[in-house]
């Protein structure tokens, strides 16, 4: 698997979890949103950042915010 799916999929699982358990599926969105944007600044200094790894991140956490909120009713 490439960087960027396994950045798509970790936005999706963390948008799936906070936002299914929350009941509010922007929250989940919100909270895979900033958790991509943490881990890009901590590449920084430990590794190699790059934007396309957090926009993979919040696509994939877009994706589960459409799905929960037209498809889940949520």
């Amino acid at each position: 698997m490439t960087d960027k799916m396994l950045h798509f999929m970790a936005g999706a699982f963390i948008s799936v979890v906070v936002g299914y358990l929350t009941r509010m599926p922007i929250l989940g969105f919100l909270v895979a949103c900033v958790i991509g944007l943490i881990k890009e600044f901590w590449d920084i200094e430990h590794g190699t950042a790059e934007f396309l790894d957090f926009v993979s991140t919040a696509l994939g956490a877009f994706l589960v915010l459409l799905i929960l909120k037209y498809l889940g009713g949520l």
